[in-house]
């Protein structure tokens, strides 16, 4: 992951424009990287199985190399999980599927911040964000008085000039 999660937090409602500029290309990455990590994941599979093949074909082989007497399934799959190459593959498995998740978590963070732009972009349209505004019945009175303040300002301009 190339970019920190809070970021994706982040959304500067004021400049609305910009974050929903920024979220197709963010979100374009993000499912770009669990595309990867899913590959990464399903090749991790792939080879712990491959491992557990081999492993189950050289024990059976020689079991005795392996400590054992008699192979029975169970016998065979206790050996295999104790296997340095085994664990080694199981753990890089873990490890691909612990940054799948992850990456899915950040897509899912990303339509999550998608909804989010949604909501206050219909607050803004709804100017949820404006300034206070007096009644209709104080804004008329404001407006007179603003207008006779104006007329008298240019008035006494005129009288003088």
């Amino acid at each position: 992951m190339k970019r920190e999660q809070t970021d994706l937090f982040d959304i500067n409602k004021n400049n609305l424009d910009e974050e929903w500029v920024k979220q197709p290309e963010q979100y374009h990455q993000a499912a770009d990287e669990l595309v990867d990590a899913r590959d990464a994941y399903e090749r991790a599979q792939a080879e712990l199985k491959v491992i557990e093949a081999e492993l189950d074909s050289a024990i059976r082989q020689d079991p005795t190399q392996f400590g054992l007497e008699k192979v029975t399934e169970t016998a065979l799959e206790r050996v295999i999980i104790r296997q340095r190459r085994f664990v080694k593959a199981q753990e890089e498995m873990f490890r691909a599927k612990h940054v799948m998740g992850l990456c899915q978590v950040e897509v899912s963070t990303l339509d999550h911040r998608k909804t989010a732009l949604e909501n206050l972009t219909k607050l803004r349209l709804a100017d949820y964000f404006s300034e206070p505004r007096p009644p209709k019945e104080d804004r008329e009175r404001l407006q007179a008085a603003e207008r006779n303040h104006a007329f008298r300002k240019r008035a006494k301009s005129e009288k003088e000039g």
